[in-house]
């Protein structure tokens, strides 16, 4: 099995970074740097500094890291040390060896060559083992502090990962951190939280800037342009002639049949007569 290997990059460098922009949006982005600059400017309704105590956590984190990098440089150093010091002992014990061999010099040059390979194998070993160990010791290094920072709701940490993308994402997350709470000591509180309310003034006009274009993008992939720069044309409505068929006679219905009024009896009839003939004799 291959020897593990501690994760890469580390969250925090021994040395501050040189950012261009103290915000950091060149390293993570307008998004990750605004909510940044809003918690370094932010107070509790106690009017405590939130980012104070965030940048003082990010602080412990970064001499978490320089105390085990101290420890396993230390580590490194004595192994070589007590490495050397046994080189020194077995080479004077093999010379000592060779030196009363006589006659048996050659048998006893092989057997020294011999160990001389079994102590080198030996020290290559506890070399390996030194660098998994260390291995190990950063990785548990690297959980405790994304424990920490997620605790404290820091952009880009949600909890333990070895996704290597996402440590390369936390890692410059870190870097900003870094310089700021380096440049926080060198100036002081006041001076650096107006430095950033400047910033996260100036941030946050370009982040609204950016979301008005992205809307507009959005508007213009819903209705392409070629319908939206289109003059509108009026068109005339197209009036259809009814269609007649030529050569078939139309179908008449015959009228509705209407019962005959009865028959006027005779006697009436005579007298009705009678009537009509006197009215004009008098005109």
């Amino acid at each position: 099995a291959s020897s593990p290997s501690p994760p890469a990059p580390p969250l925090f460098t021994a040395h501050p970074p040189k950012l261009g922009d103290p915000s950091g949006k060149d390293l993570i982005g307008n998004e990750t740097a605004l909510k940044l600059l809003q918690m370094l400017t932010a107070k509790t309704q106690d009017g405590k500094s939130v980012g104070s105590a965030l940048l003082d956590l990010c602080n412990a984190c970064w001499m978490m890291a320089a105390l085990k990098e101290d420890e396993v440089a230390k580590a490194q150093v004595n192994l070589e040390k007590k490495i050397i010091a046994d080189t020194e002992t077995l080479e004077s014990n093999l010379d000592a060896r060779a030196s009363v061999a006589g006659g048996a010099l050659a048998a006893v040059q092989q057997a020294n060559e011999h160990e001389r390979a079994q102590f080198n194998t030996q020290c290559q070993v506890q070399r390996e083992q030194l660098v998994a160990s260390s291995a190990w010791e950063f990785r548990k290094l690297l959980y405790t502090q994304q424990v920490l920072l997620s605790s404290a709701h820091l952009p880009g940490f949600t909890g333990p990962t070895v996704d290597s993308t996402v440590i390369a994402f936390q890692a410059k997350v870190c870097s900003v951190m870094h310089s700021a709470f380096y440049l926080r000591a060198r100036v002081g509180e006041t001076s650096h939280v107006n430095m950033l309310n400047k910033q996260l003034e100036s941030l946050q006009k370009i982040v609204a800037t950016q979301l008005v274009g992205i809307k507009m993008e959005q508007v213009d992939q819903q209705y392409p342009t070629q319908f939206q720069q289109q003059p509108m044309q009026y068109q005339q409505p197209i009036y259809q002639v009814p269609q007649v068929s030529i050569g078939v006679p139309p179908v008449f219905q015959p009228p509705p049949a209407f019962p005959l009024p009865p028959a006027m009896n005779p006697h009436l009839m005579q007298q009705n007569q009678m009537y009509q003939q006197q009215f004009n004799q008098q005109h």
